[in-house]
């Protein structure tokens, strides 16, 4: 899984937050939809498995449901990898997730879109499904950075006994010839025997561990077989940073053993690592639930200083010389390309934008007022318990993403502004449900209106007293034609009858009478 993370049930939970999204609602129901579709238009949101992009995408798929109006549903896919592939719609089988195979099997269309991709695992993906084929569309930054790192408890990292301070990469290099007493400690805390046969070693942990002899989740990586005891840093799984985590751990003169220690081992034992004061290295990952828990639990953590200059180049297989600190990676939207089709989803996913943090960020708080992802994943981490260290239930996801929604509909994000209201008159809303009924009984109402009011009135006023007479005149042997003729002759003075000539006939008896 690409950044499982927080414990044990990630994908159980994954699951529930469907079944959540499909009963819940947030906002009002007495709300009306800006775009009444009725379920015409379905767009697909990707969950994965970790809590910042669960609530990134709840977020938006409860506005885009609830306050835009779209059909919506949501799809687990537990790894992140081969999220662009997904967005271009090139389905492999059941790995693209149960509502995809629902929806291709029942033939029906839908836009589909993953909200926090991180670039560095899609990059030559991205090349061919954005910029070649043009099968998904990058609509930008998705409002926060993300970071990954090695991490130190303060208390080891400030210890006075050490010459150079382990927040500072320096504290361990190691020489040949030369004791480091940090790298002793650690080593003493946890270590990795090199020489074992289920230890992986040369490239990166992902190319070599599907031939390790036993199929456990927690396996070991070392630079080389020869390395002999080595310490270790903690980390999750290796398709993490694929590459960076082994390219760093034998740069800089460093000699690390990498520890994988899975998704649900992980976060129990590298809070307890970091929380005891102990001397271990934890990898970790910004945003995330796991930094967030530890900062609500008051656990004081320092990240570990590497190099930033003449970085050396990453690869994917973990073979490459990158010897600086992980990149930051803005993490962006992948949208299918059925977006430009609909405007109203275009302008919606343009637009949408979940902040780093809020301005004058207390690093306590869980405000959601103006708050951003920072706020949202200690707002999620302070529902558990105190010591629980799970994964945020499908429920608390839900929730809190809603608390987010109100409480920034006019204030921070101001999702509001996202799309502009319609105004459209009832008759003429092509999406109404009586449509288009009422738009034809407003013409109906309009052509008698004209008639009764425009064109009756303007036909009497038209005619001269010399056309009304010679109308008249023409109909004095027999009843007018039209009802204007009948009101015509009404209205006016009588008009003299022409006299008819009279013609005789003379009868038999020698006497004329008329004929």
């Amino acid at each position: 899984a690409r950044r499982a993370a927080e414990g044990a049930g990630t994908a159980a939970v994954g699951g529930d937050l469907r079944e959540v999204f499909q009963q819940r609602t947030c906002l009002p129901q007495h709300r009306r939809k800006l775009f009444p579709f009725d379920g015409q238009r379905l767009w697909v949101f990707e969950v994965n498995d970790w809590e910042s992009q669960q609530l990134t995408t709840v977020i938006a798929a409860i506005l885009l449901r609830e306050h835009v109006g779209y059909a919506v549903d949501v799809n687990l896919v537990a790894s992140g990898t081969g999220a662009a592939k997904r967005v271009a719609k090139q389905w492999v089988g059941a790995v693209d997730g149960a509502t995809v195979g629902s929806l291709t099997r029942e033939e029906r269309h839908f836009g589909y879109a993953n909200l926090e991709v991180w670039p560095d695992n899609q990059r030559d993906k991205y090349v061919e499904f954005v910029t070649r084929q043009g099968l998904v569309k990058d609509f930008g930054y998705t409002g926060y950075n993300g970071r990954s790192g090695w991490f130190v408890s303060t208390a080891f990292a400030r210890d006075p006994t050490f010459l150079t301070s382990p927040e500072f990469y320096r504290a361990y290099v190691s020489t040949p010839n030369s004791t480091n007493v940090v790298l002793q400690l650690m080593q003493q805390q946890d270590s990795v025997n090199c020489s074992e046969s289920a230890v992986c070693s040369g490239s990166s942990a992902t190319h070599c561990m599907k031939n390790l002899p036993n199929g456990s989740e927690q396996i070991s990586w070392c630079p080389t077989k020869e390395d002999g005891e080595l310490p270790t840093v903690l980390t999750i799984e290796p398709t993490m940073d694929q590459g960076f985590n082994e390219e760093i751990a034998r740069s800089n003169d460093f000699r690390f053993a990498l520890r994988y220690l899975g998704t649900d081992a992980f976060s129990p034992t590298a809070f307890q690592a970091l929380a005891s004061g102990s001397r271990q290295l934890v990898y970790g990952w910004r945003p995330s639930m796991f930094l967030s828990r530890l900062n609500t639990r008051n656990v004081h953590i320092a990240r570990v200083m590497l190099p930033s200059e003449d970085c050396g180049q990453h690869l994917l297989d973990g073979t490459g010389n990158w010897s600086c600190d992980f990149p930051h990676q803005t993490l962006q939207k992948f949208i299918s390309v059925d977006v430009e089709k609909d405007p109203v989803a275009k302008a919606f996913f343009e637009r949408f934008s979940i902040p780093e943090q809020a301005l004058g960020h207390n690093k306590y708080s869980v405000n959601l007022e103006g708050g951003g992802i920072v706020e949202l994943l200690q707002n999620l981490s302070a529902h558990a318990p105190e010591n629980a260290m799970r994964s945020a239930t499908a429920d608390e996801i839900f929730a809190t993403a809603c608390d987010w929604i109100l409480a920034n509909e006019n204030a921070g994000a101001q999702w509001m502004s996202w799309i502009e209201p319609r105004w459209v008159p009832f008759f003429a809303d092509s999406l109404h449900w009586a449509y288009p009924y009422p738009a034809l009984a407003i013409l109906l109402l309009v052509a008698l209106a004209y008639i009764v009011f425009l064109e009756y009135p303007w036909l009497k006023t038209t005619l001269t007293r010399s056309s009304i007479k010679r109308i008249m005149a023409k109909n004095s042997t027999g009843e007018c034609r039209t009802s204007l003729e009948l009101t015509l002759r009404d209205s006016c003075a009588p008009i003299p009858t022409r006299v008819s000539r009279v013609t005789s006939v003379r009868t038999s008896g020698g006497a004329f009478v008329p004929s």
